[in-house]
């Protein structure tokens, strides 16, 4: 089994910094000098927008949703994907909170079109 200890320094959430030191051992137990490690450590919580990967549309290397305007007319919005997660794809631009989108029958969505209301 091999031991890791990483030096670094690091900022807390309240904006002030801390040390960290250490070492790293190969498995004979001797110091392996000038090896890096690069270590993220989440903190706290993020609030993302995240939708259905089902209503996700690739077109080419362009990638959007359908969205519905207050006046029923269909439009292909471009938006810029982030993390994907169990089912959903976090948007990071090209969609607000409070947007309608289509999630179902993306195939037949027509950019321009008026969505019928059954």
């Amino acid at each position: 089994m091999r031991k890791a200890r990483i030096k670094s320094k690091a900022l807390t959430a309240s904006g002030h910094g801390s040390k960290r030191g250490g070492s790293i051992k190969n498995g004979k137990g001797k110091k392996k000098d000038e090896l890096n490690a690069r270590v993220l450590i989440p903190v706290g919580k993020k609030e993302a927008l995240v939708v259905p990967k089902q209503a996700v549309v690739e077109k080419g290397q362009l990638v959007g949703v359908y969205t519905v305007g207050k006046d029923g007319v269909v439009n292909y919005r471009l938006i810029r994907t982030g993390n994907k997660y169990d089912g959903g794809v976090e948007v990071l631009s090209g969609l607000k909170a409070g947007d309608t989108i289509i999630v179902e029958g993306t195939d037949k969505a027509v950019d321009g079109g008026v969505l019928e209301q059954n």
